[in-house]
């Protein structure tokens, strides 16, 4: 259950509650498992075992997700693989932007980004970059939804067992903390059996509504279907309320830019 699960979920209720425009970087994989990723989720299997067995899913299913989420809204996914120059970066985004028109993009990770260039200075790239994307949402209107890794913990538990996340666990640069609007935390203690597949969510910050910050809801992982599910949580219910089911079939591979 991961900060990329998270990602697709949110993006793919804006594509099919809200009929918006998506771009997607993901740069820790391929766009065709982007893809696969979105094409899993609308049917309801993981993505895990979608790749292991293409034939779970009939191919009318597959084409009519295809079109559904790709053709008809021109969802976006980007081709590149690991680290990408800031300016590069930027510029891709305002390809998105302008030339496509995108509502919300989807950067996962931050520190991806800035992992293969030629400085040894993380904190100063990360804050350049962020001072670059605060710009481009400024001058675009666009969103950009960004994922951003945490500090390893001094001493005490690890987040990996249900740490408490605060703003100043942000790995990088004070600009993650100062240049977001809104930062959501997702915790998760992966070592109890009665709660690894639970995700607490924590609004560390809200630039609009400043009051609206601390605990914000619970979201539990169904493994069988590979999506996050609202839930009350595990002391609460063992019950989650089911996902919706968006699933509605030609084709065309997302688009590469």
């Amino acid at each position: 259950i991961g900060k990329s699960t998270i990602a697709r979920e949110i993006a793919y209720s804006l594509v099919c509650e809200y009929n918006l425009k998506i771009g997607n970087i993901f740069l820790e994989e391929s766009h065709s498992k982007t893809a696969q990723g979105y094409i899993a989720m609308d049917n309801n299997v993981s993505l895990g075992a979608l790749r292991a067995d293409p034939t779970i899913i009939s191919r009318e299913n597959f084409e009519t997700s295809k079109k559904k989420i790709f053709t008809d809204t021109g969802m976006l996914a980007l081709s590149h693989f690991g680290s990408m120059d800031c300016k590069k970066l930027i510029s891709k985004l305002e390809y998105l932007a302008v030339g496509k028109q995108v509502d919300f993009i989807i950067l996962d990770h931050i520190s991806m980004v800035v992992s293969g260039l030629e400085s040894d200075n993380e904190r100063k790239d990360i804050d350049m970059l962020m001072t670059s994307l605060r710009g481009f949402i400024e001058r675009t209107g666009v969103g950009v939804i960004a994922i951003v890794h945490l500090k390893r913990p001094q001493g005490g538990k690890s987040y990996n067992e249900g740490r408490e996340v605060s703003l100043s666990d942000l790995r990088g640069s004070a600009g993650l903390e100062q240049l977001t609007d809104t930062v959501i935390a997702a915790e998760r203690n992966q070592q109890n059996e009665e709660e690894k597949h639970y995700i607490k969510f924590r609004i560390l910050k809200c630039r609009e509504f400043g009051e609206a910050t601390g605990e914000a809801g619970y979201a539990y992982y169904d493994a069988d279907t590979g999506r996050l599910l609202d839930s009350k949580g595990p002391e609460n219910s063992k019950a989650p309320a089911g996902f919706k089911n968006y699933s509605t079939s030609d084709s065309d591979e997302p688009q590469d830019f």
